[in-house]
């Protein structure tokens, strides 16, 4: 499944360098990588340089020849973390887009995934923008599609399963699905497919959650694609099994 390419909005300063040249977004500084002197501001208390900070990641991580720079910089990913968690809606908003780019990579999924970025992602996905919440809910699927991210801890001691679950992430999925646009839509399904395939206790919060009728209307969906509605038609398979298994266990004496 092909993920759209992250677009940076708002920024200036910083950001306005990492846009120039001749080969797009990040042209002027692809030679340069993931510019160091860019990161400790992802920290700073001054909201215009936290936002151009992570405006100008983005943009340098547009560049595949960047993001294992950005990646490995000393604070990359955490610094991106702290600016999705503290910043200006802007400055989520890219920093949540330069997450993606960089998971984008499997080999950085981990490092993103193990970073913290679940629960702030959700937390985006569930308060942010139309624009925000598309980000980080493609975002939170991309990581999803990592196995490890599932089962290993985004702070080292949590699934990363049990990190979206605590910040509200499945309800916020199981809205997406019933009133997201289609692109939203797609996404969440795969999200909750991800969190869902070998865990019992997720399926039975996603009963509880309300996500059967939804499921069930997008799977009949005319306006839904065929790839779409076998998505939907599996989780609900996966659903309709934790809910009979719920009645034999009640029915068992």
């Amino acid at each position: 499944m092909e993920v759209e390419r992250a677009e940076p909005v708002g920024g200036g300063g910083a950001a306005a360098g990492a846009g120039e040249g001749p080969d797009g977004a990040a042209g002027a500084d692809r030679g340069r990588g993931g510019d160091p002197a860019l990161v400790p501001l992802l920290r700073s208390a001054d909201p215009a340089a936290q936002e151009s900070a992570a405006t100008a990641l983005l943009n340098l991580s547009l560049a595949e020849a960047n993001r294992a720079a950005i990646a490995g910089a000393p604070g990359g990913i955490k610094g991106l973390v702290h600016a999705l968690r503290t910043g200006t809606a802007a400055a989520k908003q890219n920093a949540a887009c330069a997450l993606l780019s960089l998971a984008m990579a499997e080999e950085h999924r981990a490092a993103v995934g193990a970073s913290g970025a679940v629960p702030a992602l959700v937390a985006l996905m569930v308060g942010g923008s139309s624009r925000g919440k598309k980000d980080a809910l493609t975002a939170l699927y991309k990581l999803c599609a990592l196995r490890r991210n599932k089962e290993r801890a985004p702070g080292g001691d949590s699934r990363g399963s049990e990190a979206i679950v605590a910040a509200g992430g499945v309800g916020a999925l199981v809205e997406a699905v019933e009133d997201g646009p289609a692109r939203g839509r797609e996404l969440a399904v795969h999200a909750l497919l991800q969190l869902c395939a070998d865990c019992p206790q997720n399926r039975a919060l996603l009963v509880r959650e309300g996500a059967i009728p939804p499921l069930v209307a997008l799977s009949q969906s005319a306006a839904a694609s065929a790839r779409v509605k076998h998505k939907a038609e599996k989780l609900l398979g996966y659903l309709r099994e934790q809910r009979q298994e719920g009645v034999e266990a009640t029915a068992t004496p």
